[in-house]
């Protein structure tokens, strides 16, 4: 089978058909075996990060306020995107700051996280 992409910059297939997202927009990909072909149109579209949303499920809440504790108490470490949500000041660090900031969050002494 011969695997092609149509826009290499939004999206890249192997040899396997494994496809990889390579940026934004739209693309075809398409696989030829046999002599017959079939083409399958794929989005690619930026991942939004809700700061606050530790735990990725659409609200900032007490549950998120608790991973971010346990992170800057040591017990846990936060990778990738909930990381990426508890670096609420977005510095790189996750620390007590964007600890207080997802709390007045939760508490309601805050309109934005």
């Amino acid at each position: 089978a011969v695997w092609e992409s149509s826009n290499d910059t939004v999206v890249s297939v192997d040899s396997s058909g494994v496809i990889t997202a390579m940026g934004e927009g739209e693309a075809e990909v398409t696989v030829t075996a046999g002599g017959k072909s079939a083409t399958c149109k794929v989005s690619v579209t930026e991942k939004k990060i809700m700061p606050g949303d530790v735990d990725g499920d659409g609200a900032v809440n007490l549950f998120d306020m608790m991973q971010c504790l346990n992170h800057v108490s040591g017990k846990t470490v936060l990778t990738d995107d909930a990381f990426t949500a508890a670096d609420v000041d977005k510095n790189g660090v996750v620390d007590l700051f964007d600890l207080m900031r997802i709390l007045n969050y939760v508490s309601g002494k805050s309109a934005v996280v």
